[in-house]
């Protein structure tokens, strides 16, 4: 009847699950409650209670009181012990409500047991000596039956000459969502009693509770051999309205082999990547299989030189230097030759072709621009745009389906430049924690530094730097992305945002 699980009129022990949130209304005789609960945590159960009684106060057609209250548990039930918890009612208020208690319930099949014990309001009837009087006397000095609205009650917690003992049954029926429950109270409702709102006859109640729907609840009861009472009761559990996150799924991260892990590292630190001679042995594998009629191979220094004796040089070029790219070997240039024709890549991190019969054309996209590098397509009509520009594409359109928006992207080297707005979610490092999974999964693996930098409207905010390896190494110990983990900092945003500016469509 108060919107707190219990019995019939009497709380019990149990809890709603955790995070649950429960509106509901109760009549009967002259009484209406409405209330609104929240279970806070598994342990600890709040409500909120508006009351409105007629016949109570000849100064008010209808008196209305407000009440808090809460419930926390003590003890789980186990097989042997049952459920125990205290409660405090109105709290803050006027006092009407006013009591406290402690109850245990255990189950038994499908009967639900409960006995407990009860002070101030909940000590009307069938009571007992105050049993906290043999601590000390002044708890058995009577409390203020009613306080000024809005006040505590702290003072008369556990307070009065008596106690009251309470309990009852709960059936759950063979029937679907349908329970019975018979309680004896030990509210004699003495206030309204006394001003004509109500006077009970007996203090049995009974009770039938039915969950017509998911999210409903509904109640009828016969209470103190006096009248008649219904409840409603709109539930939801927060945990099923929200299972996860807001938003789109998260991407599932990639974390790099611990060799391409040193090689970046090694590349940031400016020290040199040796070429060990297996990695040699299967480049020259990986070159004859894209070009079976390859005549020689050589390296020499970062330049790796092949003669073919047929096909397209240009076209093979690109070929091996993404075969390069793969291997993460210290090349920076492909010559190929054929007879007298021949054709040069750059490799770096993202491969050139220069040759002044190719179609030298840059990748041009508002809001994604590789910074200082117009990536050239040789045949832009059917080939593919080079290893950086692709990962930087893919970048993009995996952001705009985790709904940030990209402002400007920067593959340079050894570090990935970020410029984003975040118009989603709430808190910052949510949009952050999905930026970095996209970049953990697509970014190309010599890329070791993120450099984040959020905009509002379009003017830098804020500079969230995080080192690669780091990152990876705790998301492959427990599964979650840390932002301000090992090596990451967060700083004003960088006054020169060249990316920025020259990402800006004209």
């Amino acid at each position: 009847m108060f919107g707190s699980p219990g019995l019939v009129d009497m709380p019990d022990a149990r809890m709603a699950s955790d995070g649950s949130l429960s509106v509901g209304a109760s009549f009967f005789k002259n009484t209406q409650h409405y209330d609104f609960g929240f279970q806070v945590l598994p342990w600890l159960e709040t409500s909120f209670r508006y009351s409105g009684l007629s016949h109570f106060d000849p100064l008010y057609p209808v008196y209305y009181d407000r009440a808090f209250t809460f419930k926390a548990r003590l003890l789980q039930e186990s097989d042997y012990l049952p459920a125990f918890a205290i409660g405090v009612n109105d709290l803050v208020g006027t006092g009407i409500y006013s009591g406290e208690y402690f109850v245990a319930s255990k189950q038994f099949g499908a009967i639900d047991a409960t006995l407990g014990i009860g002070w101030g309001r909940l000590a009307g009837s069938d009571t007992i000596e105050n049993p906290f009087g043999i601590i000390s006397n002044s708890l058995l000095r009577s409390r203020t039956t009613v306080d000024t609205a809005g006040a505590t009650n702290f003072s008369t917690l556990f307070h009065g000459p008596k106690a009251g003992i309470f309990g009852g049954l709960t059936w759950s029926t063979p029937v679907d969502g349908l329970s019975l429950s018979a309680e004896y109270s030990s509210d004699a409702y003495s206030l309204e009693a006394a001003s004509g709102n109500f006077t009970p006859k007996s203090q049995f109640n009974i009770g039938a509770s039915y969950k017509a729907w998911d999210n409903v609840v509904l109640g009828a009861n016969w209470l103190y051999g006096a009248t008649i009472g219904g409840t409603v009761t709109f539930l939801m559990d927060t945990r099923d309205a929200f299972p996860q996150r807001l938003g789109p799924e998260q991407p599932q991260p990639q974390v790099r082999t611990s060799e391409e892990q040193q090689r970046a590292l090694n590349r940031m630190a400016g020290r040199p990547v040796t070429i060990a001679r297996a990695s040699q042995a299967q480049l020259v594998d990986n070159l004859w299989a894209t070009s079976p009629d390859t005549q020689n191979v050589a390296i020499k220094g970062h330049s790796l030189q092949l003669a073919i004796g047929s096909g397209d040089t240009r076209v093979v070029c690109v070929a091996v230097a993404r075969i390069v790219e793969r291997e993460w070997l210290d090349v920076t240039q492909i010559i190929v030759n054929h007879g007298h024709v021949s054709a040069s890549c750059q490799v770096a991190m993202h491969p050139i072709v220069t040759q002044a019969s190719f179609t030298d054309e840059a990748v041009e996209q508002p809001h994604l621009m590789l910074a200082s590098n117009r990536a050239s397509i040789i045949d832009a009509a059917t080939s593919e745009p080079v290893t950086y520009a692709r990962a930087a594409m893919q970048i993009r359109a995996d952001l705009v389906k985790q709904q940030v928006t990209v402002q400007a992207l920067s593959l340079l080297g050894n570090e990935a430049v970020l410029y984003y707005s975040n118009f989603r979610y709430r808190r910052e490092r949510d949009a952050l924690d999905r930026i970095i999974r996209v970049l953990l999964k697509d970014a190309p693996s010599d890329v070791e530094k993120f450099r984040l930098i959020a905009t509002i409207g379009g003017v830098p905010q804020r500079e969230f730097e995080v080192l690669r390896s780091p990152t990876e190494r705790i998301y492959y110990q427990t599964g979650d992305i840390e932002l301000f983990g090992e090596g990451n900092t967060t700083s004003a945003a960088p006054m020169h945002n060249h990316v920025l500016v020259t990402a800006t469509p004209k």
